[in-house]
């Protein structure tokens, strides 16, 4: 479909008008993704100066890449429709191509929507990583006019460890920008402002993130409820759970000292819950990454699927783990098991010693 439709869109012809003066940086990807390479764009609008810098974010984060951007610069995309609604993916693409950009530039090392933008864009330079590709019975196609090797063909992953993706976006921002661009220097930032929040309690709470993208890589629910439970026996702290609820009966956190909000917070607000909270625990997902870019101090129970990849850059964040020989698997598990055993085998007193909570 993307070639066909690159076919058709020749007939609509992007704006041209002074497009030199427009880059389009493309961030789609998750929540997580997104905070954690926050840091690259001082650098991209230091070195274009003179230029106007649009972003595309997936649609559920443009309030909050609005911390960043000038909300007439920030293109809303609903992923899940880009994929599934040809009227839609339409719609995008004819937006982009109204105003023009002459570049696009996409740091994203794994496959996504933004290979079907870039494709569909118009634009004259499309700026990618090298592996970002698709192949037809008849050709083998490329998304990208300037290509960017992959960091793995210079540096690989270990199996025991992934790269950083900190260290991904340094070494690709340190080409496009043609200069050396360590990685402490694009650490990430969260400028966020209270001057918009809705709702902060008036009680002392903290926060606990009970998902991590896939239920198999989350804390079993009864665990997390008895780390919850002993929390408030202990210090009289009330609980306030955060998510998306998806995959499950989020009721089960219907309790006495639970604050319930899973399925009913935008990002935004669940941002202002976790900078007033007295502490954070989750698993490794993009609200948790938040805490600790925040500096709130957060316990992050982080599995071995892609140990390294995401794993926190300053002291505000305990890692709580159970190391496995088969760390590195990229969650393709080899157990048949209803929680990734890198998970399960955490204990709660293992999670809550790094609380210094008394088991």
């Amino acid at each position: 479909m993307v070639y066909l439709l690159k076919l058709f869109f020749i007939f609509f012809r992007p704006n041209k008008k002074n497009w030199e003066n427009r880059i389009l940086l493309i961030k789609d990807d998750a929540f997580g993704d997104f905070l954690l390479t926050t840091g690259t764009f001082k650098h991209l609008q230091a070195h274009y100066p003179n230029k106007q810098i649009y972003i595309l974010v997936n649609a559920p984060i443009k309030e909050v890449a609005e911390l960043y951007f000038p909300s007439e610069r920030i293109i809303a995309c609903d992923t899940h429709r880009f994929d599934k609604k040809i009227a839609y993916h339409y719609q995008i693409i004819k937006q982009l191509r109204d105003i023009g950009f002459e570049t696009i530039i996409s740091s994203m090392h794994r496959s996504s929507n933004c290979n079907k933008i870039v494709w569909n864009s118009g634009a004259k330079n499309k700026i990618g990583y090298e592996k970002e590709f698709f192949t037809t019975k008849i050709k083998h196609f490329n998304y990208y006019t300037q290509r960017i090797l992959s960091l793995n063909r210079i540096q690989k992953s270990t199996k025991e460890k992934y790269i950083h993706v900190i260290e991904h976006e340094a070494y690709y921002l340190s080409r496009i920008l043609n200069a050396e661009i360590p990685a402490k220097d694009i650490s990430p930032s969260l400028p966020l402002r209270d001057e918009k929040t809705n709702y902060i309690p008036s009680f002392n709470y903290f926060v606990f993130l009970p998902e991590a993208g896939d239920l198999i890589r989350t804390v079993p629910f009864q665990q997390t409820i008895e780390i919850i439970e002993r929390i408030y026996k202990k210090h009289q702290l009330k609980c306030i759970v955060l998510g998306s609820g998806r995959g499950y009966d989020s009721s089960i956190f219907n309790l006495p000292f639970v604050e319930n909000k899973i399925g009913t917070t935008r990002f935004f607000d669940a941002l202002h819950y976790i900078k007033h909270a007295e502490f954070v625990i989750g698993n490794e997902t993009g609200l948790i990454h938040a805490s600790w870019i925040m500096k709130k101090p957060t316990t992050m129970i982080y599995g071995g699927g892609h140990y390294g990849r995401f794993l926190p850059l300053n002291n505000s964040c305990h890692v709580v783990s159970e190391a496995m020989p088969c760390y590195g698997c990229n969650w393709e598990c080899i157990y048949q098991e209803k929680t990734v055993p890198c998970i399960s085998k955490i204990s709660t007193n293992h999670i809550l010693n790094q609380l210094k909570v008394e088991a």
